[in-house]
């Protein structure tokens, strides 16, 4: 892989949605020690959506089971274009 193709990957910017800090934590430092740096984190998918209004991400990590809005119910949302 050129350089150039790693440094445009690690500068993906990443969204994880997730109820339970430890695991927005655990998976946070996984993508750090992968050399990803821009990172942003949602404690569901009411926030997420509110991210999602707010700024571009190339890639979004849920969890399913969450209060409220589930994970498969905000990526369909997003797929479907209902997020902002």
């Amino acid at each position: 892989m050129a350089t150039s193709t790693i440094e445009e990957l690690h500068s993906a910017r990443i969204l994880i949605v997730d109820d339970d800090a430890f695991t927005r934590k655990v998976v946070r430092q996984v993508l750090a020690g992968l050399k990803f740096s821009q990172i942003d984190e949602a404690e569901d998918a009411h926030l997420a959506l509110v991210r999602l209004h707010d700024l571009t991400f190339d890639l979004v990590i849920t969890d399913v089971q969450m209060p409220g809005i589930n994970g498969l119910e905000l990526l369909r949302r997003i797929r479907s274009g209902l997020a902002p």
